[in-house]
């Protein structure tokens, strides 16, 4: 069947399909409506993609610091279906991540996120997540992150001694594989008393499984694309029984965990990690290093225990072995620097890096200014987000309830105005004397905040211990002169 138009017969499925693209492409355009109704400057919207398709091309962290030159510290955006407000000024950022913190409590949400590992701390809401954070605040304190040294100290040994053979070899060889190894090994040891010995296996299951979890790669999971740009397509892309996340890497770690479990029941005395800690909220016995305003209210269930569990070995695995192998590419670039930090190493420690204890860490200050310069050049969080819980205006800015707002951690360190040079390799910026006068909302890899990421100080002290037994041990060198870093353009994380 034909019809006429325009004195020309056109086939009746090419009108329908025509008239089918012209009606979606307004629906698609008309989602942008509350975005320009912000009344706030920022870049033009296209259907699917947002204003995130400059994102694609440069990362996110840098098409934010280019959107911040063009429009401005705060500017309006629309990413993965959700209109945003996209705050680069650092004083508003202090009120949405403290200040103003309770209409700014919960984190967006991307999908629905499958058993058993929906009941996440990154994804829980209000008083659910606060129970679960006040319950496992104690797992992080100064006692206990003194007793964690030793275990430390011998996954780091084990990758100085995987690192020599490499290096008598002669050959280049991939630094992350390695430092994403000790990171497996040293989690499995220290939260939950379990030794996998993944360094000895660069093949070990943990490794695997991890990095497929891990791996957001829109090629080998358009789910993710699907569920942050065409959230209506994710039901039925869940009947089809596609997944966000690896079963078969799921049920290995969830398998670890509860075969940690079963093993800590059987056992007469208590141990001191992660894990007992979690278990003691299960049955509601607060732990004696919790103050009475962080004490926990409810007892854990056991769908939380291995939810949280699982989370701990993805939040570590990825910020350690990958912020680690960043800061090596900035020793090898930087040679001064690495036998600046020799030099102390040597001083406090006397030439016997075997036993790195806490309080020695903490003596190391250019090793800390190290750290925090790397890690400002290379955050492991490239955005924070937070769900505006109701109508609300600060320093002029509305904030409709329900809009995302991000705060774009890799622009604001890169912002020329925050530091000179943002692209130069500069310890010095953290110099004792320099933090006690620089604002704090101008370094974020780990937030800020009461929802700011909970293992910061287990975090820093694994790396920092780890880069001890490697600066001694080793000189650091690049395979090839001029050699350059390449990122994820969501992710942040190095690509191989």
């Amino acid at each position: 069947m034909e019809i006429p138009l325009l004195g020309l017969d056109v086939p009746t499925w090419l009108v329908i399909a025509l008239t089918s693209l012209i009606l979606l492409y307004k629906y698609l355009m008309s989602s942008f409506n509350d975005m320009y109704a912000l009344g706030l400057p920022g870049p033009k919207a296209y259907p699917i993609v947002g204003t995130f398709y400059r994102a694609t091309q440069i990362g996110i962290g840098a098409a934010d610091l280019e959107n911040i030159k063009k429009y401005g510290k705060v500017y309006a955006a629309h990413m993965g279906s959700k209109t945003t407000i996209v705050v680069g000024d650092t004083e508003l950022a202090k009120h949405i991540l403290v200040k103003d913190f309770k209409y700014f409590t919960n984190r967006r949400k991307i999908g629905v996120i499958e058993k058993p590992i929906d009941k996440m701390m990154t994804i829980i809401d209000d008083d659910e997540w606060r129970n679960m954070r006040n319950a496992t605040t104690p797992a992080f304190s100064g006692a206990r992150l003194r007793r964690t040294t030793s275990d430390i100290n011998v996954c780091a040994g084990q990758l100085v001694k995987n690192m020599g053979a490499l290096a008598d070899g002669g050959e280049p060889f991939l630094v992350k594989t390695y430092t994403g190894s000790f990171s497996a090994d040293l989690i499995a040891r220290v939260a939950f008393g379990v030794d996998i010995d993944s360094q000895s296996d660069p093949d070990h299951p943990f490794v695997k499984h991890m990095n497929r979890l891990l791996d957001f790669s829109i090629m080998k999971n358009p789910m993710f694309f699907i569920m942050v740009f065409l959230p209506f397509l994710a039901p039925f892309c869940r009947k089809m029984g596609m997944r966000c996340f690896n079963k078969e890497g799921i049920d290995y770690f969830a398998q670890i965990v509860q075969q940690a479990i079963e093993e800590r029941k059987k056992e007469s005395t208590q141990r001191n990690d992660f894990l007992q800690l979690m278990l003691n909220a299960k049955e509601f016995q607060p732990s004696n290093e919790e103050s009475s305003d962080l004490q926990q209210r409810q007892p854990l269930t056991d769908d939380e225990i291995l939810s949280n569990c699982i989370t701990f070995f993805f939040a570590a695995y990825g910020t350690i072995g990958d912020t680690m192998s960043l800061i090596l590419f900035a020793l090898a670039e930087h040679p001064e620097v690495q036998e600046k930090m020799l030099e102390e190493i040597h001083d406090v420690l006397h030439g016997d890096p075997q036993n790195c204890s806490y309080d020695q860490i903490k003596e190391m200050t250019y090793l800390d200014m190290v750290v925090h310069e790397c890690m400002r050049l290379y955050p492991a969080l490239q955005i924070i987000d937070r769900v505006c819980s109701q109508d609300v205006t600060i320093n002029g800015v509305k904030f409709p309830k329900d809009v995302v707002v991000n705060i774009p951690v890799w622009a604001i360190q890169m912002d020329p105005d925050n530091y000179p040079e943002p692209e130069k390799f500069i310890p010095e910026r953290f110099s004792p004397e320099k933090k006690a006068e620089m604002n704090a909302y101008h370094w974020l890899p780990f937030g800020y905040g009461p929802r700011s990421c909970l293992g910061m100080r287990l975090a820093l002290l694994e790396m920092k211990i780890a880069l001890v037994h490697l600066v001694s041990n080793f000189k650091i060198q690049l395979s090839e002169p001029g050699q350059k870093v390449t990122r994820n353009n969501f992710t942040g994380t190095p690509v191989d």
